[in-house]
């Protein structure tokens, strides 16, 4: 689905409009607001969908 794409904490990766994928994916940090690592994954740092919209 996406490559090449830096996972941050709360910043959406797909940012592109005209994207056909018909909502938002980021990472949240439930501890705090550091980026993801992959230990964490699942547990402290959650990916996030938020549809958009006007879908």
């Amino acid at each position: 689905m996406l490559s090449g794409c830096l996972c941050l904490d709360r910043v959406e990766m797909i940012r592109n409009p005209a994207s056909p994928f018909p909502g938002t994916l980021m990472f949240v940090d439930q501890q705090g607001t550091q980026d993801p690592t992959f230990d964490g994954l699942g547990s402290r740092f959650l990916l996030t969908f938020t549809e958009s919209p006007n879908v």
